[in-house]
C-alpha cells in the first residue's frame, strides 16, 4: 500500500498566505524600527539644536581675576578718551565705578559676567609719567579684592616679641632671624623690610644684583689726596649703579623687568650722615636729607632695626648682626655715609657687622625699593618655599 502525498488546493494556498503573512510582518516589523530610529535621531538632532542655541544665550562665567582685568581694561579705554579726567599729580587717586564703565560703553554689566552680586571699581594714579590702574572686586563673602599692605598688616601678623612683624615708629617693621617676608619678582627674591605709614611696602634684594660689586665712590678726595672717593649721595658712583639697575643698563640688564617697575613707586631716600657713636635707630638722623628716587640703599637705622637683640644700640655695635635676616656672609654697601669725614660710608660686613669703610672699596649691592600702597598680591604665602607673587 502508498502513501498518498497529493498536497490539495487548499492546503497549497493556505501555505502561501502564511509565508506572505510572515514577509508582511517582517517588513512591518523593519518598518517600525526604521520609524523608531529616525524619531530618535529626530529628537537628539533637536535636543542638540537647543543646547547650542542655549549655549549662545547663556553666560560665560568669568573667574575673578578675568572680571578684575575687565575692569581694568574698561578703565584705561575710558580714560584714553577722557585724559582730562586722569590724576594730575602723584598726590591724588582718582576712582571709576564698574557701573559707570558699563553706562559709558567700555565695559559689560558686571551681572554679565558673573551670577554673583557684586560691586566694583578702578582707582588710578600717578606714578611720575606713567599711571597705574588697580581693580578692585567686591561679591560678598566669596570674593573681595585686598591689597597686600591690608593682607599683611592685621592683628594676626603683629608680635611683641620674638621674631615677626612688630609696630614701631608709626610703622610696621619684620624683625629677628627667621621672618615670612618674601616676595618673588619676576627675576629675582626680596624681603620685606617695613610698612611705611603710608602704606608703601620696602623691599630690600635678598641676593646681590647678578653679583655686582662696586664702590659707594671712587672720585679723587682732596682731604685725602688720592681716588678715595667722596661720601656725597647725590654726586656718588653709588647712585650711578643703582639707577643702572633700575634702568636695566650694564651688568643691571634683566634684573628688574617691565612689570617689575609697574609696582613701583617713587620714594624719598634718607641719605643722613651719622656718627658711628650715634644711638638712635628711628630714621630720625638719616631723614635730616633726602634725595627722591625710584631705587636706593638701605639706611643704618633700617638695618639695625631689623635685630631683636636690644643690645644692638648704637651704629657699630657687635650685637647687630643677631637675630637679624638682613645678616649675610658677604659685604654688602648701605646708603648712610660717615658724618665726621668725606671717604667713608657705612657696609655691613660678612658677619654681619656694621662697619665704617672707605669709599672707594668694592662691596655688593642690595637695592631697596618701594611697593605703592595699591599692591595686590596673587598668591603666596611669604615663606622662602612660597614667597608673596604680586599680582
Amino acid at each position: 500500500m502508498s502513501a498518498d502525498f497529493n498536497i490539495t488546493e487548499e492546503e497549497k494556498n493556505q501555505e502561501e498566505n502564511k509565508q506572505t503573512s510572515n514577509k508582511t510582518g517582517v517588513e512591518e516589523l523593519r518598518n517600525n524600527l526604521i520609524k523608531l530610529a529616525i524619531i530618535i535621531g529626530g529628537c537628539l538632532l533637536l535636543l542638540f539644536v537647543i543646547m547650542y542655541i542655549s549655549s549662545l544665550f547663556s553666560k560665560k562665567q568669568y573667574t575673578y581675576e578675568e572680571i578684575e582685568q575687565v575692569m581694568k581694561t574698561g578703565a584705561i579705554s575710558y580714560f584714553k578718551t577722557h585724559p582730562e579726567n586722569l590724576p594730575k599729580t602723584e598726590k591724588q587717586t582718582v576712582t571709576i565705578s564698574a557701573e559707570t564703565l558699563s553706562e559709558t560703553g567700555n565695559m559689560k554689566r558686571l551681572s554679565s559676567y558673573t551670577k554673583e552680586t557684586c560691586t566694583g571699581k578702578v582707582t588710578v594714579v600717578k606714578r611720575s609719567t606713567e599711571y597705574v590702574y588697580t581693580p578692585y572686586l567686591s561679591c560678598g563673602d566669596n570674593y573681595s579684592s585686598q591689597e597686600m599692605y591690608s593682607l599683611i598688616v592685621n592683628s594676626s601678623n603683629i608680635v611683641t616679641k620674638g621674631y615677626g612683624l612688630y609696630k614701631m615708629n608709626g610703622e610696621y617693621v619684620y624683625r629677628g632671624e627667621k621672618v615670612n617676608n618674601y616676595v618673588k619678582l619676576d627675576n629675582s627674591i626680596w624681603r620685606i623690610v617695613k610698612l611705611t605709614s603710608d602704606n608703601k611696602i620696602v623691599l630690600i634684594g635678598e641676593d646681590v644684583t647678578n653679583n655686582i660689586t662696586a664702590p659707594w665712590d671712587d672720585r679723587y678726595n682732596t682731604e685725602m689726596k688720592y681716588n678715595s672717593g667722596i661720601n656725597n649721595y647725590s654726586s656718588s658712583r653709588i647712585k650711578e649703579y643703582l639707577e643702572d639697575i633700575y634702568n636695566g643698563a650694564n651688568d643691571g640688564l634683566n634684573y628688574l623687568t617691565v612689570q617689575d617697575k609697574s609696582h613701583f613707586t617713587s620714594y624719598e631716600l634718607c641719605v643722613g650722615k651719622r656718627l658711628s657713636t650715634e644711638k638712635t635707630k628711628d630714621n630720625s638722623v638719616e631723614c635730616k636729607h633726602k634725595a627722591k628716587t625710584q631705587i636706593g640703599l638701605l639706611t643704618v637705622s633700617d638695618y639695625m632695626n631689623a635685630s631683636i637683640d636690644p643690645n644692638c644700640n648704637v651704629t657699630e655695635s657687635y650685637s647687630c648682626q643677631n637675630y637679624n635676616y638682613l645678616a649675610t656672609r658677604y659685604k654688602w654697601w648701605l646708603i648712610t655715609a660717615a658724618l665726621d669725614n668725606t671717604y667713608q660710608a657705612y657696609a655691613v660686613k660678612e658677619n654681619g657687622v656694621i662697619t665704617l669703610a672707605n669709599t672707594g672699596d668694592y662691596s655688593y649691592i642690595r637695592p631697596v625699593v618701594y611697593l605703592n600702597s595699591t599692591t595686590k598680591i596673587s598668591g603666596g604665602d611669604g615663606t622662602l618655599e612660597n614667597p608673596y607673587i604680586l599680582k
